[in-house]
């Protein structure tokens, strides 16, 4: 899917955050890179990706602590979708704290 597909914009930024998989057996520590409405980008803080898609999981970043499901697995991270989108205020407040500018514009 390319980014005029999609539907919400992506914003990058950089947040600790952590993952639990499924009944919290697993827990994963990394960076929360890119923040949408409709979910996030997550490169955990291990040297490999397991290919974890359609695994349920719980995210805690930003204060927030979300549930949904990884639907991609790419060398830069995960791509977790969420099962409710974030709210329009949420997600400016995300970006306001942790986005990243982008220097390509």
């Amino acid at each position: 899917m390319t980014a005029a597909n999609r539907r919400h914009a992506r914003y990058p930024c950089s947040c600790i955050g952590k993952v639990s998989i499924g009944n919290r057996a697993l827990t994963l520590d990394g960076l929360v890179t890119e923040v949408a409405l409709g979910g996030i980008k997550f490169r955990p803080a291990k040297v490999y990706l397991l290919d974890m898609r359609g695994v349920q999981v719980s995210i805690e970043f930003g204060g927030l602590k979300v549930v949904g499901k990884i639907v991609a697995t790419r060398p830069d991270g995960y791509g977790i979708a969420f099962f409710d989108q974030l709210e329009e205020n949420t997600l400016d407040e995300l970006v306001s704290e942790f986005g990243i500018e982008n220097d390509e514009d």
